[in-house]
Formats: C-alpha cells, structure tokens, sequence
C-alpha cells in the first residue's frame, strides 16, 4: 500500500527528481498531480450538482405548498360563496314559493265562494253549477276564440242576477261580442 504523502514532501520530491534531471519522475509526478485536481473537480462539481437537485427539491416543495395553500383557499372563497347565495336563492325560492301558494289560495277561496253563491241562486232550477261548466269546458277546450276565463265570469254574473235559462250560450256570447267590440273598435 502506497504512503499517503504530505504536499510538502510531494513537492520536495518534484524539486528533487527535477534536480536530478529526472523527467520520468517528474512526469509522474505531474501526471499524479493533474489526477488529483481532475478528481476534486469531479467532487466538486458533484457536490454542487447535489446542492443544485436539493435546491430545486426545496423550490419544488415550497411550489407544492403554495399551490396547496392557494387550492384550499379557493375551496373555502368558493364554500362561502355559495354559502351566501345559497341563502339568498333559498330566500327568493320560499318568497315565490309563499307567492304561488297565496295565489293558488285566493283563486280556490274565490272558485269555493263563487261555487257556493251560483248553487245557491241554482236551488230549484234543475240545472247544477258542475253540470254548466262541464258543458263550456267541453264546449271550449282546444279553441282559441275566447277565454273560457271570460265566459265562466259572464256565467257567474248572469246566474247571480238570476238569469238560468240558456245561461251557458248567453256567457258565451257575450265573450264573443265583447271580443269582437274589441277587433272592431266598437
């Protein structure tokens, strides 16, 4: 095994072989000396490369933990904005919801009022309220001339002032006419 020499002693022994004049020697001697610098270059430059991949480790972890951080924020903004117009959708769904349900309300309380008032002036006629207006349903579905809105209001109306005879061809009629007046600027 070769002695591990101090640089000193290796470059009394380069000043010496040159004293001799001896160029082998001192071609090993160089040779070994520019091995030497060749292999620390090799460690050095390992090293750095080392220190580079641990470095761009780091950045690609901070990258990660910053991305990490940005996602869960995002999810939270976007949890409370729909928190918020959640609500705000819920609260307009339940206003035209009571909106409908108050609508639906007044017109069965307006059909019940009307029923029980047009029964009660059709008590000793042989006609029936149902019986009038399953003849106009029949009479007006699928047409498009007049709205069955306006003759069930016209048939009401008469009933009440105690009209029953042809009752139905009479609410009719007079939506028709009122319909016409109106193309015909009457």
């Amino acid at each position: 095994m070769a002695k591990k020499r101090s640089s000193r002693s290796l470059t009394n022994e380069f000043v010496e072989a040159a004293d001799r004049n001896d160029s082998a020697t001192m071609d090993r001697i160089q040779e070994r000396d520019r091995l030497r610098a060749h292999k620390k270059e090799l460690e050095d430059r390992k090293k750095l490369e080392k220190e580079v991949q641990e470095l761009r480790l780091w950045e690609l972890e901070q990258e990660y933990e910053n991305r990490s951080k940005l996602e869960k924020d995002l999810a939270k903004e976007r949890e409370k904005y729909q928190k918020d117009h959640l609500g705000y959708i819920q609260d307009k769904a339940v206003d035209i919801t009571n909106s409908i349900i108050s609508k639906i309300d007044g017109t069965v309380d307006e059909y019940v009022k009307n029923i029980q008032v047009l029964s009660a002036h059709l008590q000793g006629t042989s006609k029936s309220y149902t019986d009038m207006t399953d003849t106009l349903q029949n009479a007006l579905s699928g047409q498009g001339i007049v709205s069955q809105q306006k003759v069930f209001n016209n048939l009401t109306e008469y009933v009440k002032s105690g009209i029953v005879y042809n009752v139905e061809q009479r609410a009719f009629l007079k939506a028709i006419a009122e319909d016409m007046g109106m193309v015909f600027g009457e």
